[in-house]
Formats: C-alpha cells, structure tokens, sequence
C-alpha cells in the first residue's frame, strides 16, 4: 500500500514538472510590419500561435549577473526572440500591477525583434542581459539605459 501511494505520488509530481517545459509563443505583426513575438496574445490583431519545447531552467544566484555595464561590451549574437520574449512577459506583468505606468508602456511598444536583430551599444548590451535566464527587465534597463 505505501509502495503504490509512493509511486502515485511521484508519477503526479513527474507529470508536473513536464507541464512547464512546453510554452506557446504568439507572433504577429503590427501596422508598421513589425514582428512581435510574445507569451501574451495581442487582443486587438490576429496572431500565429508557435510551439516551442523549452529545457528547464534553474535558478541562478542573481550575483552571477555583473554589477558593471562591462559585461556585454563585445558585440555578439544574441538569441533576440528569447530576449524580446522575456522583456515584453516581464513588462506586461509589471503593466497589470502599475497599469498607468508610461514608462512600461513606452518600453513594451519599444522592445520588438527588429530592434533586437539590429541593436548596438548600450541597446545590443540590455537585449543581451535580457538573454540571461534570471534577468530581470527592470534591472537590465536601468544598468544600460534602456
């Protein structure tokens, strides 16, 4: 008896751990034929829905992140659609606790894939801290400006 409540119990705890490694990504493009991708479907435009498997992610101490803007300073390629992701989920989720917020909403309609691809400087150096798996989007933006 204790064996099969063991098993029962591992089996459900197994299967959700699994639940959280698959996430759907939404893109769409905007009036001005910009590419957004996103974990949030936009309301007012028809979106793609992307599937993609995520391998799981740990908890990094957040001292592995630089405390100087040094970091990022060699420009080099930069996972942009996993970048633009992570900023726009963290920025909608800051919107729904400080709806008013302009500054959220300035960043959110700012950060978008093309900005990404063709960044530099200080903007290239956010997008890539963003890149880190325990970035923090307000965090990045104030060390680069952004």
């Amino acid at each position: 008896m204790r064996t099969t409540g063991r098993l029962v119990t591992l089996f459900i705890l197994l299967l959700s751990i699994s639940n959280g490694l698959f996430a759907k990504i939404y893109s769409w493009t905007d009036e001005s034929g910009t590419a957004h991708y996103s974990q949030f479907p936009p309301m007012d435009i028809s979106y793609n829905e992307v599937d993609i498997q995520l391998s799981p992610t740990f908890n990094t101490p957040q001292s592995t992140l630089s405390s100087d803007n040094t970091d990022y300073d060699t420009p080099s390629p930069i996972n942009c659609l996993v970048a633009v992701n992570r900023g726009e989920a963290q920025v909608k989720k800051l919107l729904k606790k400080y709806p008013g917020n302009i500054n959220l909403k300035g960043a959110l309609n700012q950060m978008s894939l093309s900005e990404c691809k063709s960044s530099d400087g200080k903007v290239h150096n956010y997008y890539k801290c963003l890149t880190k798996s325990n970035a923090d989007v307000v965090d990045c933006g104030k060390r680069y400006d952004y």
